[in-house]
């Protein structure tokens, strides 16, 4: 093999490597970004589920009210 052959052979190793490089990267970076996503969406529902209970003490206790003032009655 002669200087120009081995060159070439070096630079097509390195671009294969350069290549699985960043498709590496961009499977780590979309796997990241689903956990991301997933946390986000969890704090979220966590969110609503908390509101949810919020609104259902504040019915109850609005019922409570109205029977305490039918009571009165």
């Amino acid at each position: 093999m002669n200087k120009q052959e081995k060159a070439k052979e070096r630079k097509a190793k390195r671009y294969t490597l350069l290549k699985e490089a960043k498709e590496l990267k961009r499977k780590q970076k979309i796997k990241t970004g689903l956990k991301v996503k997933k946390m986000k969406e969890e704090k979220l529902r966590a969110k609503e589920v908390e509101f949810l209970l919020h609104k259902e003490n504040e019915l109850l206790g609005n019922k409570a009210n109205v029977i305490a003032e039918k009571d009165k009655q």
